[in-house]
């Protein structure tokens, strides 16, 4: 019975042939995990450099919204020249009142108009997916922004409305020929207070955003895709949110 028994035997030796093939194996096993790896990377970096490519458009829409507001300051400049004109013309202290109301809430009213169109609002929309908290982060930042623009608004006109006031009431009739000029200048230089004082705050509310989101930026692919890098706070950048302000206009 044991005769018909099949015996196996193995060889023990390899050919070169065979040394070869399993050498292609592994060398092929390698080339595939490199190239997995080494698409993985891409991938990880492409969705990195996507996530702050986004981020950036966040900071350059907060930028333009203050450019977007500088340049509302300077469109009222000739509405104060035409307003000292209409008072040595028509010598009328109501008209020139109305002139200067209306000529400030319609270019307001473009300057804003000029920002929805931009979409500055919804920059963020971007990002929403990689972390909701930058959308709270920008939304209160715009609520700041807003806050700055409707109350430096007022006391412009505030300002303004005092000019053309003390200019009224310190002319004698006499005098009455007097220079436009000097009505012009003083509106003029209240403007250019009032924006300057404008963009100075909105830095306060930009700056801290800028920083956090550069911060974010400047985060290895590897924390931005983990999601080690997630947005702060509203709180932790901005500090407390101040009470909303009714915008000159809409009262």
């Amino acid at each position: 019975m044991n005769q018909n028994k099949r015996r196996f035997r193995f060889k023990a030796e390899m050919s070169i042939g065979d040394l070869l093939t399993a050498g292609s194996i592994v060398i092929a096993s390698i080339a595939v995990f490199a190239a997995w790896s080494k698409d993985r990377d891409l991938r990880r970096h492409e969705n990195a450099e996507r996530i702050r490519h986004s981020a950036g458009i966040v900071i350059a829409k907060m930028e333009r919204w203050k450019e977007r507001s500088h340049s509302f300051y300077n469109d009222l400049l000739p509405l104060f020249a035409d307003t000292a004109a209409s008072v040595m013309e028509h010598r009328d202290r109501n008209a020139a009142h109305s002139l200067m109301y209306r000529g400030i809430v319609v270019a307001h009213a473009a300057s804003t108009s000029r920002i929805i169109d931009e979409q500055i609002e919804i920059a963020y929309a971007d990002l929403y997916g990689y972390d909701p908290g930058i959308r709270d982060l920008f939304a209160t930042a715009i609520l700041r922004l807003k806050q700055i623009d409707c109350a430096t608004l007022d006391r412009l006109y505030g300002g303004a409305l005092q000019d053309l006031e003390d200019f009224l009431y310190n002319q004698k009739p006499p005098e009455i020929n007097k220079d436009p000029r000097d009505l012009n200048n003083n509106l003029r230089v209240t403007c250019l207070s009032f924006d300057k004082e404008l963009q100075e705050r909105m830095e306060d509310v930009i700056g801290p955003v800028r920083d956090s989101v550069s911060d974010f930026i400047r985060l290895s692919d590897e924390e931005i895709i983990s999601g080690k890098g997630n947005i702060p706070s509203p709180k932790k950048v901005l500090g407390n949110i101040p009470a909303a302000e009714e915008c000159f206009g809409a009262k």
